[in-house]
């Protein structure tokens, strides 16, 4: 066999079934608020592999996944952690026409690669995760410590939801089966890279309000469009201000974006205006210090007489406005046999790198004061695209480093 994979393990890893078990789990259709199908479905296969503890939570159309393997020997308790949701597929058959490719649920093989809706974000992570347990459990290992599966609902921001119900609701049950845990490995796609550090970011829907008039009247009215380019010119120079406070070495700078803007009146003076943005926050800083910087940028606007300016935070996942930045010491005990695995088997990866998206690592940081990084195959630049995918080799390349990486800390031979 050509793929790295340990001695001890060589003779029970299974390729084909590695894969087969990825194709299973993208056929199962799982758009946010839809999870329950796909929450049964991995449920059973964590039952089949051996898990002493398999509970599954569903509520509604959604589900949750909470699966524990129990150690007989001492050792470090590592939690594997995903979402199960994906987003939506609007347009997916009309862009592939008449390709292999056209059924977003169909798994199909292409180019030496699994294409699909959520195939790389992130149920390439869930399957690699799950396949490894069942290639280190199969080889006649003994467990020493405990490995457990926490896998949600509701991580996607789509429609109005991804609000990290899921999570919300697992993490205390996996609290009361370990307090704490040694590390928690949240299979977002990295390209087998490890992701240390993200962003934390907010998002912000500011409306502000004057008064409507008649345009051959303007002067009866109180231009909201005016006061609204006032706020954006602000916003703006916000944001220059944010960017010129320095860089994070794996994340770049902070930043704020305004990613909408909407006014009009029917031939009058425009009663309303409607901004939206995200802004990112690095690891360090408060987001209770951003919100109030944000509105102290915008004081202005609400002193115009007759204007008001409300702003809602619409994305509350681990703080109240928005999500946590975060980051952990690539130098963890527990850490560096993942980093060794991850180059043995894949020379070029295992690279320390940050996260350019924001997922629910800080969860696990904040509320079980357990380090967590993200590790999986896939690139992030493809996923919610309809080129998402993730090559084969790549995939299998991921069981066999999380298989070694199990090995290398649980592992004590029977």
């Amino acid at each position: 066999m050509s793929r790295k994979i340990a001695p001890e393990l060589q003779h029970v890893f299974d390729e084909d079934a590695a894969v087969d078990l990825l194709r299973g789990i993208v056929r199962v259709p799982s758009v946010t608020g839809t999870e329950g199908e796909v929450a049964k479905y991995v449920a059973a296969i964590l039952e089949n592999a051996g898990a002493d503890t398999v509970e599954l939570d569903l509520f509604g159309d959604r589900g949750n996944v909470l699966a524990v393997f129990r150690g007989t020997k001492p050792g470090p308790t590592i939690v594997f952690a995903g979402h199960l949701d994906v987003v939506g597929v609007d347009g997916w058959e009309a862009h592939w026409g008449d390709d292999p490719r056209r059924d977003p649920f169909g798994a199909a093989v292409h180019e030496g690669a699994v294409w699909g809706r959520g195939v790389g974000d992130l149920k390439g992570g869930i399957a690699a995760a799950i396949a490894a347990v069942q290639t280190f459990l199969a080889a006649g290992q003994e467990l020493a410590g405990n490995i457990a599966f926490a896998l949600v609902s509701d991580e996607e921001a789509c429609e109005g939801m991804g609000q990290s119900i899921g999570i919300k609701r697992l993490l205390p049950r996996l609290r009361e089966h370990f307090p704490t845990a040694d590390l928690a490995v949240y299979v977002e796609p990295t390209k087998l890279d490890v992701y240390v550090a993200q962003i934390g970011f907010y998002i912000a829907d500011i409306t502000v309000t004057g008064r409507s008039a008649y345009f051959s009247k303007a002067e009866l009215g109180i231009d909201a469009l005016k006061a609204g380019t006032k706020a954006l010119e602000l916003l703006w120079a916000h944001d220059e201000t944010l960017r010129g406070r320095g860089t994070h070495p794996l994340l770049g700078p902070r930043f704020l974006l305004p990613t909408s803007a909407q006014a009009g009146g029917l031939i009058a003076v425009p009663g309303e205006c409607k901004i939206s943005l995200i802004a990112a926050a690095l690891p360090g800083d408060e987001l209770n210090d951003a919100k109030a910087e944000l509105e102290e940028v915008l004081r202005p606007v609400s002193e115009i007489p007759g204007i008001t300016v409300e702003i809602a935070y619409s994305s509350a996942r681990d703080h109240n406005v928005g999500g946590s930045p975060a980051e952990v010491s690539a130098d963890l005990e527990v850490l560096r046999p993942l980093i060794a695995a991850a180059e043995a088997v894949r020379p070029g990866s295992g690279n320390i790198s940050g996260a350019p998206y924001w997922s629910e690592s800080p969860f696990f940081i904040g509320q079980m004061d357990t380090p967590a990084v993200y590790f999986a195959p896939g690139d992030i630049s493809n996923c919610h695209t309809f080129d998402e995918h993730v090559a084969i080799d790549e995939y299998l390349d991921g069981v066999a480093i999380l298989a070694n990486y199990l090995l290398a800390v649980c592992g004590a031979a029977k």
